[in-house]
């Protein structure tokens, strides 16, 4: 609760399209289930700063999902996708298998290698242990709240 008291008072987001929060858990509210009057979720308080979206995980995250799953939504975003369609299209780029497909030719691919990680090697890592990134716990962490039905102009115009 402390947390979320100091985002509020130090905070302003207001004119911010979107905030990712790529720690675990940062879209779990501690408020009791029962209690519809007040959310304590930390992406709550992201909105109550002005930020018009946040992109929060609801339990452990892995770090290489959470990056393809963030740049995934980047690009989408960037080529015109609202908020809603680029969460969509990151959902379906693992619950599909796509993210097999993905090299440095892919435009994903292209971002992915700006970062400097080598989240191919982490991917293989993944399936060697026998990680099935299609299955819901993977990509069914991610939750988008606020408003998400207009593209993010900002990055669209970046794109071009």
């Amino acid at each position: 609760m402390v947390f979320r008291a100091e985002i509020q008072k130090t905070l302003n987001l207001t004119g911010a399209a979107l905030v990712c929060l790529s720690a675990c858990d940062s879209g779990v509210s501690a408020s009791d289930l029962w209690r519809v009057d007040e959310y304590l979720g930390i992406d709550g308080a992201f909105l109550a700063c002005g930020a018009r979206a946040v992109v929060s995980s609801l339990w452990e995250v892995t770090d290489i999902v959470s990056l393809l799953f963030t740049a995934t939504m980047y690009h989408a975003l960037s080529v015109g996708a609202t908020l809603a369609e680029a969460h969509r299209v990151a959902i379906s780029i693992f619950a599909s298998g796509e993210y097999h497909t993905i090299d440095i030719a892919h435009p994903i691919g292209a971002l992915l290698k700006q970062v400097g990680v080598d989240w191919r090697s982490k991917l293989r890592e993944l399936d060697a242990i026998g990680a099935d990134l299609t299955h819901p716990f993977y990509w069914g962490v991610f939750k988008l709240s606020g408003l998400v039905s207009e593209p993010v102009i900002a990055l669209r115009n970046a794109a071009t």
